[in-house]
């Protein structure tokens, strides 16, 4: 499995649209909370390290230290040639990392603006084309010794480089999607009422046409910049949906290994860390929505099993939000077990190989259980070939008595 870990300065600016095709890699993601956060060397033992965009500048080290700190991971990560990612501010960083100028531009750049490309036969970022990409910042770089520029504008000749073919910064957003955007709005009202000539309503209408068109062609290349840095797709399992062939991406866990880590959030909307449930057995199901009504027998049958095991902990995991499983559990009376949605990280389909790719429901998880000891050694495994059958009670409650 790979591990990406990711330094986030905003909460709404996260990894947006690479997250689903870091799932296709089976990829693990950790966020590193920036000024909450250690930011230590031990965050570059990673196989991708992505440094993600925020309202702060390179230059603000006095008021924000930890500036000092990803500089310095940022600088041992260039000398190793391990794969890295800087976006914005991530890319100012870097610049400055490898002895670059930073300042404040000319001009600030917040909305949709189409790019120069240079190079465009290594140029990883060429499928952009003509598509309009989110500038929004107000800071700029030199072009460091060594790297390539891959990108330009009317405004700031520098907005992209590459290291080799292992490090890609951009001064632009390719990661945002057209839902987040409303965050933006909110969270950089400030911003966009001191800058002249930019409104939410002009942004807002900006995004609704050309937000949708930028997602497949980043998709594209975030795919193909992994590719190049050699990753590869796990293996693909073949599964049934009312009998027509569909395919998970990755490797569903095996009866005696490990279980893989995930993070979730609870209904509570907290983070919820599978080591958080170590000490007590665990019955973990997944499936693709707590709205369909298989999956509805398949809460209240383990429910109804599991009401006197005060042994074993019950988890139910999928992509519905924590809201949807709330007014179910209510609904029906069930209150011993945790409903946990894997809608931030997806951790549950990089760790356990259950998104389902084809189908109407492709994107969301096939049904599967777990059961798992104190220690969370997989005690029973199973991923139910047809994705609306229901799964083998009696075969993971035998588990449980082991």
């Amino acid at each position: 499995m790979k591990t990406v870990n990711v330094i986030r300065h905003l909460a709404f600016e996260d990894l947006g649209n690479i997250t689903p095709v870091l799932a296709q890699f089976n990829a693990k993601i950790n966020y590193i909370e920036a000024g909450k956060d250690p930011i230590t060397t031990a965050i570059n033992d990673c196989d991708l390290l992505i440094i993600l965009g925020g309202p702060i500048g390179v230059y603000d080290e006095a008021e924000y230290p930890f500036i000092n700190d990803e500089i310095n991971l940022i600088q041992q990560r260039l000398a190793t040639k391990k794969p890295l990612l800087g976006v914005c501010l991530g890319a100012q960083l870097m610049a400055r990392s490898m002895g670059a100028k930073v300042y404040s531009g000319h001009k600030k750049e917040l909305g949709w603006g189409r790019l120069t490309l240079k190079n465009s036969a290594q140029n990883p970022l060429a499928k952009l084309g003509e598509q309009p990409i989110l500038h929004w910042h107000g800071d700029t770089f030199d072009l460091p010794t060594g790297a390539t520029l891959l990108a330009s504008n009317e405004n700031y000749p520098n907005q992209a480089f590459a290291v080799e073919n292992f490090a890609l910064a951009m001064q632009f957003h390719p990661e945002v999607t057209v839902n987040a955007m409303e965050q933006w709005f909110i969270g950089h009202t400030g911003e966009i009422s001191n800058t002249d000539g930019v409104d939410v309503a002009a942004l807002r209408l900006d995004t609704q046409e050309v937000g949708a068109s930028l997602q497949p062609v980043a998709a594209e290349i975030w795919h193909d910049w992994l590719m190049q840095q050699g990753w590869e797709k796990p293996q693909q399992q073949h599964l049934t949906f009312k009998g027509n062939a569909i395919k998970t991406q990755g490797q569903f866990p095996q009866v005696g290994e490990q279980a893989p880590d995930f993070t979730l959030i609870d209904s509570k909307l907290g983070l919820l860390k599978r080591t958080d449930l170590l000490g007590k057995k665990l019955v973990l199901n997944i499936f693709p929505s707590i709205d369909t009504p298989v999956c509805a027998i398949q809460l209240k049958t383990f429910s109804q099993q599991l009401a006197n095991r005060t042994d074993t902990t019950l988890l139910f995991a999928s992509l519905d939000l924590p809201f949807a499983y709330s007014r179910f559990c209510a609904a029906e009376g069930i209150d011993n077990a945790i409903t946990a949605s894997d809608y931030q990280t997806q951790s549950i389909a990089a760790g356990y190989g259950v998104k389902m790719e084809g189908g109407p429901l492709s994107g969301l998880y096939a049904r599967a259980v777990l059961v798992l000891d104190e220690n969370h050694t997989i005690l029973h495994a199973e991923l139910v070939s047809e994705v609306t059958d229901e799964p083998d009670y009696q075969a993971a409650l035998n588990a449980l008595s082991e």
